[in-house]
């Protein structure tokens, strides 16, 4: 199986912010964070 590259992921990641109802459509709570260079970054939350 081919996964795709960590790029991939934060691309689709930054695409998602601009049209999140076209991405999160069921996941209505999720947001994305970014750190200060413009890339998204990993957190948890409870």
């Amino acid at each position: 199986m081919i996964y795709p590259y960590v790029g991939q992921y934060t691309e689709a990641i930054k695409l998602a912010e601009q049209s999140p109802e076209d991405y999160f459509a069921t996941t209505t709570t999720l947001r994305s964070v970014f750190g200060a260079d413009g890339n998204p970054v990993m957190t948890i939350t409870y």
